[in-house]
């Protein structure tokens, strides 16, 4: 936190003409990212968004998470046959993006699959070794659990380990949201059934355009979202997904 921030700082400082940010913890930029607006700069943030509006010199790209916690959501209902005893992992009521992916989830599997049950719900957004622990007790206490629905890297991080330390006589359905690169590896493996993949490379390569824009005298434009992949090791070794796969968050 404290490293991107005084970044932050230093960018507003110097003699770059824009800023393309990609936000590693919320709280922690709000200052540092108001200062550098204040010395002019043009700033594009991408990935997750800010409670900061935007301006004719502050915009975002940034993942459509709702959307994503749908696709994720749709797979893993998909890999269960649309019934069975579930459990939800990463939750957090502190990040908006996560919260968006959680809402998205939950209304589609409702609406679509009644048959699907969540019975445990776990948070670990950020802290992979209590996903992991989350994990275990989840598989003690529903041993009909059939799939797992992770909403950040690092606690689908967790979820893998637990399931991979714990001898099944069943497969547990393992659908991720974020990307890394031992993430896309364990897709690749068979070892996570699915991860859906934010679109890093577009969302920096339009706010590269905008930053360059802005300085050619035009004003940011309005927020937008980019969807984001489905991967799985079916479709891993497309051109798309591959784009996808090497571009880690």
């Amino acid at each position: 936190m404290a490293g991107q921030a005084s970044l932050i700082d230093r960018v507003g400082r110097g003699k770059y003409q824009g800023l393309v940010l990609a936000p590693n913890h919320i709280l922690g930029v709000r200052s540092p990212l108001r200062r550098a607006l204040a010395a002019g700069l043009p700033v594009v943030v991408v990935s997750a968004p800010l409670d900061i509006p935007a301006t004719s010199k502050l915009t975002y790209i940034v993942n459509d998470d709702e959307k994503m916690g749908e696709l994720a959501a749709a797979e893993l209902a998909r890999l269960i046959h649309g019934r069975g005893s579930i459990a939800l992992v990463g939750l957090s009521r502190r990040m908006p993006g996560i919260a968006l992916r959680v809402h998205g989830a939950e209304r589609f599997l409702a609406s679509r699959f009644p048959d699907i049950r969540v019975v445990s719900r776990g948070t670990g957004a950020n802290n992979t070794s209590y996903a992991e622990e989350f994990t275990y007790s989840a598989l003690d206490s529903h041993p009909e659990l059939k799939a797992v629905l992770s909403f950040t890297a690092g606690s689908t991080r967790g979820v893998h380990a637990a399931l991979k330390g714990r001898s099944q006589q069943k497969v547990i359905s393992l659908v991720g949201c974020e990307q890394d690169f031992d993430l896309m590896d364990y897709v690749s493996a068979g070892e996570i059934a699915a991860v859906l993949a934010e679109d890093t490379y577009r969302m920096g390569y339009e706010a590269v355009g905008l930053i360059s824009d802005s300085l050619a005298g035009k004003p940011l434009p309005s927020p937008s979202t980019v969807p984001p992949l489905l991967i799985t090791r079916q479709n891993f070794n497309s051109s798309v997904a591959r784009l996808f796969a090497s571009v880690p968050r």
